[in-house]
């Protein structure tokens, strides 16, 4: 499934905001580019987990294939950051970050889109993918049916 992809400008140079690609996530990312949400999934128990990891947690295997996520999921919990850390988010306070729990169980955190609202767990989400400056996409939601 091909995600939507809005673009993000920065009053500042993000470069050192996101981690390292490496062997292990450039699937991730590369997907990410492209316009697909891939998460791990150990080919030992068939558990799927995120943030990206070279050892399975639940069961110490090193074998892994990438399974696609559709993006759909809902709230898990939410923060509402009014004060700004970071001068590449000044422009978005107040801002809310949502930790979304995917609708095949994987947990990821991104900024909700909509900042005038307050989030209920449980809400539905979908994954939206935000490109910043130098190309990389890190993924944000939306209110389902709020694009």
């Amino acid at each position: 499934m091909t995600l939507p992809i809005i673009e993000r400008v920065f009053p500042g140079e993000p470069d050192d905001l996101l981690p390292a690609v490496t062997s292990d996530n450039e699937p991730y990312w590369t997907a990410l580019a492209r316009g697909e949400l891939l998460t791990q999934s150990c080919t030992q128990c068939a558990r799927l987990r995120f943030p990206v990891m070279p050892v399975c947690p639940y069961c110490g295997s090193t074998n892994t294939e990438w399974r696609a996520l559709s993006g759909e999921g809902e709230v898990f919990s939410w923060v509402r950051y009014h004060r700004c850390f970071l001068q590449e988010f000044a422009d978005l306070i107040p801002y809310v970050v949502i930790t979304a729990q995917l609708d095949r169980g994987v947990r990821i955190i991104g900024r909700l889109l909509e900042r005038d609202v307050i989030p209920v767990t449980g809400m539905p989400v979908t994954t939206i993918l935000e490109r910043w400056p130098g190309g990389r996409c890190v993924p944000v939601f939306s209110l389902s049916g709020a694009k």
